[in-house]
């Protein structure tokens, strides 16, 4: 049974931290409350890991993952056991850190463990919906369907997430290469014609002056700038480390104008596939909640999934708590409504998932159309700016000399 480390606070507001054996955070949660505490943070101790795989080697992407699946599920479904699965997989995967996991999972199936308790150990590898699904899979004797089932489901997160990067990449590198640009020309070829201008002594304009001031700074002081960046960055980062910096910044990333709607059709998206595919494997709605609520990765959505599990664990319905938490489109809690009335709650939750798929498509789209337009106003501001600074001066000398 696994161990959760809670943090909670008393009715004098006292923090109490401490551990327990339970099946789940909902019933810890529960437990908490029923001694009169109001839990802050629950999460599952971490098993022990082999630290030489966890430490070092490449990063384990989302379609190393989908590869994985898809691979697995077609040599098990040809009745190949599943130690020599993972033995062959293992030969033919390139990426060095699912190699080692592999190989030690293999290791521990042979000794007789089940492949879901091999991959508790590889839980920074292998993502929790994925190991409950093996779980599940091992149970019904369906695994090579549910690896199938997790290889479309990664291969589709995969897909979306890639079309999220390549719509930002385009203004990225714009807004990169016009910053670079305008340093250079404040560095090094605005200096030159200031020493131009002083020598012909000619009467600076107000923006060259400015222009001059800001050039001045950079040349002089950039360490000032980037001393100050990074420490902007350590702060940031030390503050979504806390629990509650990162409720804010996870709460500002829903609430943001176009970001925050492209962030909650996102999260619509993920919430809606990852639950219907867990309740179509047979596994129970709460532990599917529980399940669901590692995979978002968001504290403020965590806490309206906390309070959705806590009113189906007092017997309500999925729609009505839902609704309650106003996190989600209307469209999602009626298609919750039907699916919950007629007995198919998972083709409708997985219905949602593919209309917010889409939206997040178009929402991203929209996105890149509003940007590219605003950073090259943005940018051709600042150039026309420098270029009339050095234009002027250079206007007022001509008319010195007479021409």
């Amino acid at each position: 049974m696994p161990i959760f480390q809670y943090r909670a606070r008393d009715e004098a507001g006292r923090l109490i931290t401490g551990e327990m054996e339970s099946k789940s955070s909902i019933l810890v949660n529960a437990s908490l409350r029923g001694k009169d505490l109001y839990p802050v943070d629950i999460k599952q101790k971490p098993v022990g890991k082999d630290i030489s795989l966890q430490k070092f080697g490449s990063r384990v992407e989302i379609k190393d993952i989908a590869v994985f699946c898809r691979q697995f599920a077609a040599l098990n479904h040809a009745g190949v056991p599943v130690p020599a699965c993972l033995d062959i997989l293992r030969e033919q995967t390139e990426n060095k850190r699912l190699r080692g996991a592999l190989a030690g999972m293999h290791e521990n199936v042979q000794k007789g463990k089940s492949l879901s308790d091999t991959m508790l150990k590889y839980t920074e590898i292998f993502p929790q919906l994925l190991i409950s699904m093996v779980e599940a899979g091992e149970t019904s004797g369906t695994l090579d369907t549910v690896m199938g089932k997790m290889a479309e489901h990664f291969e589709t997160q995969n897909g979306i997430d890639q079309k999220i990067k390549s719509a930002l990449t385009y203004p990225a590198v714009v807004a990169c290469v016009a910053v670079g640009v305008v340093i250079f020309l404040v560095s090094f070829v605005l200096p030159t014609f200031i020493g131009l201008f002083r020598s012909a002594g000619v009467e600076l304009p107000v923006p060259t002056k400015i222009l001059i001031g800001f050039s001045g700074l950079i040349r002089n002081y950039w360490y000032i700038f980037l001393m100050a960046f990074a420490a902007s960055y350590a702060l940031y980062k030390f503050y979504i480390t806390s629990s509650e910096g990162r409720k804010r910044v996870d709460g500002l990333k829903l609430s943001l104008p176009v970001i925050g709607t492209l962030n909650r059709q996102i999260v619509t998206a993920r919430f809606t596939r990852t639950l219907g595919i867990l309740i179509r494997s047979g596994v129970p709605l709460l532990r599917s909640m529980e399940i669901t609520d590692k995979v978002i990765g968001n504290r403020t959505v965590s806490e309206a999934i906390s309070d959705i599990s806590a009113a189906l664990a007092e017997g309500s319905g999925l729609a009505a708590p839902m609704r309650s938490s106003g996190l989600f489109p209307p469209v999602v809690y009626q298609m919750v409504e039907v699916g919950e009335s007629s007995g198919t709650l998972d083709d409708m939750l997985l219905n949602a998932a593919d209309f917010f798929d889409r939206e997040v498509e178009t929402a991203a789209a929209r996105l890149t159309s509003m940007i590219e337009p605003a950073l090259t106003l943005f940018m051709a501001g600042i150039i026309g700016f420098i270029v009339i600074s050095i234009a002027l001066p250079m206007f007022r000398m001509m008319n010195l000399v007479g021409y």
